[in-house]
């Protein structure tokens, strides 16, 4: 499957995973995890689609050993960084074990944008 296929795709699925959330707090009115949905939104839903709509315009940007960097780099980026905003938000865990998933997961999603930034600079030249 091509890169921006698999973007759409896992983006559909973040989409309900963020909805299926936003319903349990709405009918629980427990809203302790908005951050944690909002995330699974932006970055899930929003980026991955967004990415996938400029591979699509872009082909030949999914030819490039960047893309597979910027893909799997953002989506272990993004899986860690939901799970500690869902862990610190919730109150599921204490500060050492969610603490050191931000600084991975930053470092995984900002290493995807910049392969990604990469692609976009040397496609928008041609």
């Amino acid at each position: 499957m091509k890169i921006d296929r698999l973007f759409l795709v896992i983006a559909a699925i973040y989409i309900l995973v963020g909805m299926g959330l936003g319903m349990f707090m709405g009918q629980s009115q427990d809203f302790s995890h908005r951050t944690t949905h909002t995330h699974i939104n932006l970055l899930g839903f929003v980026s991955m689609t967004l990415f996938a709509l400029v591979y699509r315009v872009w082909p030949a940007m999914q030819q490039s050993v960047l893309a597979r960097i910027h893909f799997f780099a953002y989506q272990i980026g993004a899986l860690i960084m939901v799970s500690a905003i869902f862990l610190k938000y919730g109150g599921h865990a204490e500060e050492g074990v969610f603490g050191p998933m931000f600084g991975v997961s930053e470092a995984l999603l900002v290493l995807g944008m910049i392969c990604f930034l990469i692609g976009v600079v040397r496609s928008a030249r041609e």
